[in-house]
């Protein structure tokens, strides 16, 4: 009898140290490749995470009690059946020792008892806490490169807030077309910007075209100086005949094919660059996002465009 309870309880402490997991069913599935295992099991293979996906699930601790689990069945399944054929031997030898029958019958239900308990493992382990039955892998949020404006128009400011609607500032609109992201500029200018734009390879953001006197007068208010320039003072962002690009992260290369793109187009830097005087310290100057159109077609008449500037309730 006590054969039997220890015989028992070795395939039940197996059955419930290893419980019979799987993964959640919204775990999306991986490829394979990760942590080299310094013990090998049969049947455990560990995935290899998709850096493409966000967030990052990482299914490893569940893969490999799954692969123990599979493995130590088995050998739990081995180990009662060849206890079984050994109890079926000794039952079998009752008629040279009777004493064998007894002991033949012991190893024989110890080990349906305990082949019964470790197959039902997930049964019982479902009834009690279907979570138990469950092991979703650890999910790891990625941090998603932001890339930050590099332009005079503060993101999170009180500038930031204000509408660059020309709409809303008495605007000819027969006069403005719009460009990337809704922004407006001058007809003449988001035609040609939209030919400058054609021929380059890296695309910067666009952070800023046509801009209201509000905003003008609130970044000329609040930024440092040489940044921003005063209100309603010149036709540029405020006539739709300006544009801020996120050129930042642009390399030098990349920068003077962007002016020279610019300039066959209408458009002007700033600092009136080009390919061949670009300076090398370009990334620390100041507007090095601001182009001006100086092409054709454009109107210079501010109180075309915002007439809330003082000379045009004149």
């Amino acid at each position: 009898m006590k054969k039997r309870i220890i015989l028992g309880l070795i395939l039940f402490v197996i059955a419930f140290t290893i419980p019979l997991v799987t993964l959640a069913k919204d775990d999306p599935p991986t490829l394979p490749a990760p942590p080299e295992l310094k013990i090998n099991i049969p049947g455990v293979g560990l995935a290899v995470l998709d850096a493409n996906t966000s967030p990052v699930y990482i299914p490893w601790i569940a893969q490999y009690i799954i692969g123990v689990y599979k493995y130590a069945i088995t050998f739990g399944a081995i180990f009662a059946v060849v206890m079984l054929i050994i109890g079926g031997v000794m039952y079998s030898m009752g008629g040279v020792a009777p004493s064998q029958i007894t002991k033949g019958k012991e190893y024989i239900i110890g080990a349906i008892t305990g082949l019964v308990i470790l197959l039902s493992t997930y049964v019982i382990l479902n009834a009690v806490n279907p979570n138990l039955t469950r092991m979703s892998a650890l999910k790891i949020e990625v941090v998603q490169k932001v890339e930050l404006p590099d332009s005079d128009v503060p993101t999170n400011s009180e500038c930031g807030s204000i509408p660059d609607d020309p709409n809303k500032t008495g605007a000819d609109m027969s006069l403005m077309a719009t460009i990337d992201g809704g922004k407006f500029l001058q007809k003449p200018a988001a035609e040609k910007f939209k030919n400058w734009m054609a021929g380059i390879a890296k695309k910067p953001k666009v952070n800023s075209a046509f801009r209201s006197a509000e905003k003008q007068a609130c970044l000329y208010k609040t930024e440092q100086k040489g940044v921003a320039g005063q209100a309603c003072k010149g036709c540029s962002h405020e006539c739709g005949l300006a544009i801020d690009l996120n050129v930042k992260t642009m390399s030098d290369t990349e920068y003077k094919a962007l002016l020279t793109k610019a300039e066959a187009n209408g458009w002007q830097n700033f600092w009136k660059w080009n390919a061949s005087n670009l300076p090398t310290d370009w990334k620390d100057k100041l507007e090095r996002w601001h182009f001006n159109y100086v092409g054709a077609g454009g109107v210079k008449d501010l109180c075309k465009f915002n007439t809330s500037c003082p000379q045009c309730k004149k």
